[in-house]
């Protein structure tokens, strides 16, 4: 590329000079390579390496010629660095290009939480990691996004997604196929009709399992490179799920901590609290910017000390402090009550008198 010394002096335009340079590094298997080679309509690797190379020295040359004959074209450019963006920063790709449902708005653009992008850092820093949350932040979201991110990106990828019940693990598949509907490249990425299902089957050969824990034979004898584990506490086999799969590089765990009886320990707890391979996170309520404690004050009016505790603190309980939910009764409703206890035991007489 010797036109590049001529251009040195033209700081707008180094960083796309590297960028193409990085992409011609790239190994054969680099999906963002793969995914520019589909998108140019690039048959085969040598093609593909031709084609890269002829792009990126005419784009050079062009940058000192701006006749409109022989200037690339912008949109070319842009999606070598979308997809470079994509590949490198999940927070980019949620935002930029997921789409969620909205019970109010219908299909809206993700809008990541501090939390959400809290996780989304540490998953690409860390191989393990353990997160107690709160409830209704969001978790469930971005581990969808992280488990569709994370399949995009990687050629030959396997990713099993763990839920605490079925109908979870059904609306995760939703949520992920929701994301390949509306994803601008879903055309690399998917056939039209073969992603509502588990596993959900990309054209660069990762899968997507979304299963219950009772749903583990689907996934046995097969290399997991991710494994993600939703409701962590409440999955009542957790401790053989984590042993069976210790060969997995990338773990991810999350829970809102389980209110638990002395006798029925909590493994969950045990990682966070004594596995130093994990890296820890904790969310409480107050991760979500709009929450005043006003709002805490409401919620829990409803809720016990140890609902509190759990639930919204995302604390973990001591058993010796286990309690019963309070429930208290204003004036008017036991005055309430009475009246109705007053017309059933009237309406009884009646009927015996009959």
């Amino acid at each position: 590329m010797a036109n590049k010394d001529k251009i040195n002096n033209i700081p707008e335009y180094k960083k796309d000079i590297n960028l193409l340079e990085d992409i011609l590094k790239d190994t054969a298997e680099n999906t963002l390579k793969e995914q520019l080679k589909a998108e140019l309509k690039i048959e085969n690797e040598e093609e593909g390496i031709i084609h890269l190379e002829t792009l990126a020295t005419k784009f050079i040359e062009d940058l000192t010629n701006t006749t409109e004959e022989n200037k690339i074209s912008s949109k070319i450019i842009e999606r070598f660095h979308d997809l470079h963006k994509i590949k490198n920063d999940p927070i980019y790709f949620c935002e930029k290009h997921l789409k969620t449902a909205s019970p109010l708005k219908g299909i809206i653009d993700v809008e990541l939480h501090p939390n959400q992008k809290k996780f989304l850092e540490e998953f690409v820093k860390n191989d393990k990691l353990i997160s107690c949350n709160s409830r209704q932040i969001g978790s469930t979201t971005v581990l969808c996004m992280v488990a569709f991110w994370y399949a995009i990106v990687n050629s030959n990828k396997n990713i099993v997604f763990i839920s605490s019940t079925m109908q979870q693990s059904k609306q995760n598949i939703q949520k992920m196929s929701l994301f390949l509907n509306y994803f601008k490249y879903k055309r690399n990425f998917a056939e039209e009709d073969n992603f509502y299902n588990s596993p959900i089957l990309l054209r660069n050969n990762s899968k997507i399992f979304c299963i219950s824990e009772n749903m583990l034979e689907k996934v046995r004898g097969i290399q997991i490179d991710l494994l993600i584990i939703d409701n962590a506490d409440y999955i009542q086999r957790l401790e053989n799920i984590i042993k069976s799969f210790a060969y997995v590089k990338k773990i991810v765990l999350f829970s809102t901590p389980a209110i638990r009886k002395e006798n029925n320990k909590s493994y969950f707890r045990e990682i966070y609290e004594n596995d130093e391979s994990f890296y820890k996170l904790k969310f409480s309520w107050d991760c979500i910017l709009s929450r005043s404690v006003k709002w805490f004050e409401e919620t829990t009016k409803n809720l016990g000390k140890n609902e509190t505790e759990t639930e919204l603190l995302a604390n973990f309980v001591d058993s010796t402090d286990i309690q019963e939910p309070k429930i208290s009764f204003s004036n008017q409703d036991i005055i309430s009550f009475l009246d109705k206890l007053e017309c059933i035991i009237k309406y009884a007489k009646e009927q015996f008198k009959k």
